[in-house]
């Protein structure tokens, strides 16, 4: 993980590089979709934890 953080999956020549490189899809995206995805069932979770 800290070599990816430093070096990033250019230098990589493995399965999770050759994807990033295949993903039309840019990052910021991924993590706005994922962070909707965890707000979404945070805010539909958090009202079954109080009575």
């Amino acid at each position: 993980m800290a070599n990816r953080y430093r070096h990033g999956y250019h230098s990589q020549t493995d399965d999770a590089a050759n994807l990033a490189d295949a993903t039309p899809i840019p990052a910021f995206a991924w993590i706005a979709a994922w962070a909707t995805l965890i707000g979404w069932a945070l805010w539909h979770a958090a009202p079954m934890l109080w009575p």
